[in-house]
């Protein structure tokens, strides 16, 4: 093969190279600003003020299953939560008995969905739940009530938790995909 060849290949790779890298930023543009704008309506919260202190994804594979935990720091930005969306803690029992350990009545409830990504127990503040698993309940019509959270039959946790800290003003999200 002939030098110009050569150069012609390489350079049509480093073309579809660059449009691919191009097309990826703009699509990673988009992604983040629809997530970014979800976060705000459901919180009312800008997240893209707020400095992001932890992030952890633990999808792998196929089916993808797995973890998106994200914590803010939005003590610097003074924002209002929106009360319309968020409701008031405590988190109601089957959230705290997903979120970290548990025994009650000599039962262990080991999930710990929020101890294993570090996220502290919040006494004060806010926090909006939706069930993504509740379609398979015909008996639910509210998948922002966490009813059937813990059951013996569920084969899944498919859920999206959002919680505001009033003492630190940390955001904590965690979407579960098991």
């Amino acid at each position: 093969m002939n030098t110009n060849k050569v150069i012609k290949v390489l350079g049509i790779i480093a073309g579809i190279l660059l449009i691919m890298a191009i097309i990826t930023a703009i699509l990673n543009f988009i992604l983040v600003h629809k997530f970014n704008n979800n976060i705000k309506d459901i919180t009312g919260i800008d997240i893209s003020v707020c400095k992001e202190i932890k992030y952890e994804d633990t999808h792998e594979g196929f089916p993808a299953d797995g973890d998106n935990y994200i914590e803010w720091d939005c003590s610097n930005t003074r924002q209002k939560i929106n009360t319309n969306t968020m409701k008031k803690l405590p988190f109601p029992n089957n959230i705290e008995l997903a979120l970290y350990e548990n025994n009650i009545n000599d039962v262990i409830y080991g999930y710990e969905f929020g101890t294993k990504h570090g996220m502290p127990k919040i006494d004060r503040g806010y926090y909006y739940f939706n069930d993504d698993y509740c379609s398979a309940y015909n008996d639910i019509e509210d998948c922002s009530s966490p009813e059937k959270l813990i059951d013996e039959n569920r084969p899944a946790f498919n859920f999206t938790l959002i919680a505001f800290d009033s003492a630190t003003e940390h955001l904590y999200y965690l979407e579960i995909d098991t």
